[in-house]
């Protein structure tokens, strides 16, 4: 219901529209009516109307004038004249000042309803979207943290070629990353064992603290956090943006960065983390270069598979070779995501082809096996992602790190590999399977439970968690039939039991099994059965 108020100097006429329509149909309330604009200005922020209905003729202040006055008290108010022809002049004019509509004097009760309709409408749309933007302004802010996050994960995990665009979002997001010489710093928990038993809570303190530890390292070269991001950009991983410039670190010839990456490491060496391997990047002066540069160090920490857990690596001290030879992490672990997911051999025989096949002869020794390494960390980060353990397959992680080593030959190595791939395959479908009975057992169970309801593939799917295409698809893989067949199949089969079991009429055995109308019913029994409801219960008691 809107307010509004009336603003006439004549009686007659205000009385005339205060009664000329039900105001209440249109949605309207009149709150007060005015016999001149000066009062009416008075009472503006007492009454707060909505629409002003206002002659434009009158004493003391025009309806122009009061318009203009009342448009700056409330600059959103609905302003509808009423005027007679020969002041259709001040009329034209009063639209300048966004006037919504004019009606013409004496008033009919039939352009009323129609003006105040028109307006009514346009004003609940309005309504409608001011609510829906500020809604969207709410959703924005709660969710801001996290698309500044995101963002900043999106940048350093995927890239961004777009400098311009990228400091423009930086800025939107307040990250406080200025231009200038960088570095990063990528660290990676060594030990999943111990990070995969660790309570969420426990996971989120090892976020905090590193943060807290990168904070204190910093510290000794600026007071404050400026121009640096920590974030952790997945399960093992966490990744130190930093400004070289402003912290006073040297380019040429000086280790200062190394020094501080030394001091991360022996704090978090004394602070009860996981053991962690820290790789520090070259210096580079475009900002959209951090996606490659942490793609490097990644590369780069593939050498703690010579060196070992928990030390330092810097890029510009590792020698180049075959050994330090570049794997594209991101296509190998999407490689094996799919042959693992897959449930196809043949795919395993092409990933071997792809990554093996012709190199037994051009890759060292520790090359192939700086491959396996990446492979078998790749196959436990899918399986993480699908909450699966390693160790379910393949016992403890030392054991095959340990067998890794003592292969002798390239060829043990590739039908190692093979038969881990093999295995890990076989093994997430056969859980998969497992966990589609579950569910499929858990709707059969709710559609037994509530049969005399009203079921649908919607509400049965937001009772399982699953979208209702996927949930129905996978009914009818694993029991032949949709969920809609099954429906009616359990109906009809306990609509046969009642018929012959009991004395219950027709229309309570339809209830009884989910129905509302006898008609569809009987046509639906009778598409099942063969007969109606009738001839089966008179046929099957002979």
């Amino acid at each position: 219901m809107y307010k509004m108020i009336i603003v006439d100097d004549n009686f007659y006429d205000r009385d005339d529209a205060l009664s000329i329509v039900n105001w209440d149909e249109l949605f309207v309330k009149v709150t007060e009516t005015f016999s001149n604009a000066i009062d009416a200005i008075e009472k503006m922020q007492e009454y707060k109307p909505d629409i002003i209905l206002t002659d434009i003729q009158m004493p003391k202040m025009t309806g122009m004038e009061f318009i203009k006055a009342a448009k700056e008290i409330n600059p959103c108010v609905k302003v509808v004249i009423m005027s007679c022809y020969s002041e259709f002049e001040y009329a034209r004019e009063a639209l300048k000042l966004d006037v919504a509509a004019y009606i013409t004097k004496p008033l009919q009760n039939d352009e009323i309803s129609n003006v105040f309709g028109t307006l009514i409408a346009k004003m609940n749309e309005e309504t409608e979207l001011a609510k829906e933007k500020e809604e969207i302004k709410k959703r924005l802010q709660e969710s801001f943290p996290i698309l500044k996050e995101r963002f900043i994960r999106s940048f350093i995990l995927e890239g961004s070629h777009d400098e311009e665009a990228l400091w423009n979002q930086m800025k939107y997001f307040n990250i406080p990353i200025k231009k200038g010489i960088y570095q990063v710093l990528v660290m990676e928990i060594d030990d999943l064992e111990v990070l995969r038993n660790l309570s969420m809570e426990q996971k989120q303190l090892i976020e905090i603290k590193v943060s807290n530890i990168v904070e204190k390292c910093f510290s000794n070269y600026s007071s404050s956090m400026e121009e640096i991001i920590v974030i952790q950009v997945d399960a093992i991983h966490f990744i130190i943006l930093f400004n070289v410039t402003v912290y006073g670190f040297l380019i040429n010839g000086d280790n200062t960065a190394v020094q501080l990456s030394r001091k991360i490491m022996e704090q978090i060496r004394c602070s009860g983390l996981p053991e962690m391997t820290l790789v520090l990047g070259k210096a580079f002066g475009r900002i959209t270069e951090t996606h490659l540069q942490y793609k490097e160090c990644l590369n780069a920490m593939r050498h703690k598979f010579f060196v070992g857990k928990g030390h330092l690596l810097n890029i510009d001290e590792l020698k180049e070779g075959e050994e330090a030879a570049a794997i594209d992490l991101d296509t190998l672990k999407s490689d094996i995501r799919m042959i693992l997911l897959s449930n196809q051999p043949n795919q395993v025989m092409s990933f071997m082809a792809k990554y093996f096949s012709g190199k037994d002869c051009t890759m060292s020794e520790h090359s192939v096996k700086d491959l396996t390494y990446s492979i078998i960390i790749c196959i436990q980060l899918v399986m993480a992602e699908i909450n699966l353990d390693f160790e379910e397959i393949f016992t403890q992680r030392s054991v095959v790190w340990k067998k890794l080593i003592e292969f002798e030959t390239i060829l043990d190595i590739q039908q190692w590999v093979k038969n881990i791939l093999f295995s890990a395959q076989t093994w997430i479908a056969d859980k998969n399977s497992l966990k589609s009975r579950k569910v499929v057992e858990e709707v059969r169970k709710y559609i037994e439970e509530y049969l005399d309801q009203e079921l649908t593939v919607q509400n049965i799917a937001d009772r399982v968690f699953f979208s209702p295409n996927y949930l129905n698809s996978l009914f009818q893989h694993e029991t032949g039939e949709t969920i809609p067949q099954y429906i009616v199949r359990v109906r009809m089969e306990k609509a046969k039991k009642l018929l012959l079991n009991t004395n219950m009429k027709l229309y309570e055995i339809v209830e009884e099994v989910g129905y509302k109308h006898t008609a569809y019913f009987n046509s639906l029994f009778k598409s099942c059965a063969g007969v109606t409801p009738k001839e089966y219960r008179e046929g099957k008691r002979r």
